[in-house]
């Protein structure tokens, strides 16, 4: 089962605090959306208003068309699970995922066997008779999330699950969550700050700030194309250049940074519309310095250190009064002192708003 989610101008406010401000969003059925964000954003009040755990203070939930603002958790179609396995201890694993079920009076053969096809949906079936302390973290996340879907929620609202486990299990789980979802066709909302997780599972992220949505869109949408620079910044690390728009044309835009008069494509103005004398942001990403399409000059810059990342070079340069930082690829490492050309593709320049 998978259901719509409708979240209709929602606010939560603590005194003066606004940790939720007039906040909407629709959700398809079957969608995996990442809540993503810093700390103090309102992603886990929203994520918690979802599941009924906090009432709103305006606004309305509605999933698979049924009013849902003021329905407590246990009335609700979701299931939620959190970075803490929360697992009984005393409880073989099979026993653990079929506790809900048990709480909802299904018989005991008929929760066993789902419990046993939920185990095997997230690979543990031949651990069903073990404890909880028999396992990793990774496997006891694993129960967890079946415990959840033994269920058969509508809506599976994540915290946060993968935080506490390192980096490869991570991306193992990461792997798995996404395999899983796409199987069951669950609609699942996902809550991280790890901006790595959310490209990677994510079918559309919402981008959140001060309790409001900052920037929403598939993960190439946010990373390649962002709406602002606090977009651009926290998906990953980019170099903002300021700019003043001198000229417009049919299909160029002429701006003057400290350095140099530029000639931008008119593509690059996806976010704003130029006026003569506009400050704006060049935002480019330090790994477009390593394409090899069509490139723009930018001129060259100063090599201050260069270190090495596994997979490319990460240099800071000088750029006349402008500390960029540049990628560059394992074959070809500069020496720190050297002046380095600079240039990127066309398509890879975004314009944005001079904040």
């Amino acid at each position: 089962m998978t259901a719509a989610v409708s979240i209709q101008h929602l606010s939560k406010q603590y005194g003066a605090f606004i940790a939720l401000n007039d906040f909407s969003l629709q959700i398809a059925a079957g969608e995996f959306i990442v809540l993503l964000g810093p700390s103090g954003c309102g992603k886990t009040t929203l994520l918690s208003m979802l599941g009924g755990f906090i009432e709103p203070s305006f606004g309305q939930i509605v999933i698979g068309g049924r009013e849902m603002t003021h329905v407590p958790p246990a009335k609700r179609p979701t299931a939620t699970l959190f970075q803490d396995y929360a697992l009984f201890p005393h409880l073989r694993l099979i026993d653990n995922v079929a506790f809900g079920l048990r709480m909802r009076g299904m018989g005991r053969g008929e929760r066993r066997q789902k419990a046993l096809a939920c185990l095997e949906t997230v690979g543990l079936a031949s651990e069903a008779q073990k404890k909880p302390h028999e396992l990793s973290g990774g496997q006891r996340q694993r129960v967890a999330l079946a415990r959840a879907l033994a269920v058969t929620p509508e809506v599976l609202l994540l915290d946060e699950p993968l935080g506490a486990l390192d980096l490869k299990l991570r991306r193992q789980l990461q792997d798995e969550l996404k395999s899983i979802q796409k199987q069951l066709g669950t609609t699942f909302i996902h809550v991280t700050h790890d901006q790595e997780e959310a490209l990677a599972i994510a079918d559309r992220i919402v981008l959140m700030n001060s309790g409001q949505i900052e920037d929403l869109g598939t993960p190439q949408q946010v990373y390649l194309n962002p709406r602002s620079r606090f977009s651009a910044g926290f998906m990953g690390e980019a170099n903002f250049l300021p700019a003043t728009v001198k000229a417009i044309h049919s299909d160029v835009i002429g701006v003057q940074t400290e350095q140099m008069a530029l000639s931008l494509p008119i593509a690059a103005f996806k976010r704003i519309t130029p006026a003569i004398g506009q400050p704006l942001s060049l935002c480019i990403r330090p790994e477009h310095f390593m394409r090899a399409e069509q490139r723009f000059s930018l001129g060259s810059a100063l090599v201050q250190s260069c270190d090495f990342f596994a997979n490319h070079w990460r240099c800071q340069v000088l750029y006349g009064g402008h500390r960029l930082k540049v990628y560059r690829p394992l074959e070809a490492p500069p020496k720190v002192g050297q002046m380095l050309d600079l240039s990127v593709p066309k398509e890879c320049l975004v314009v944005l708003k001079d904040e």
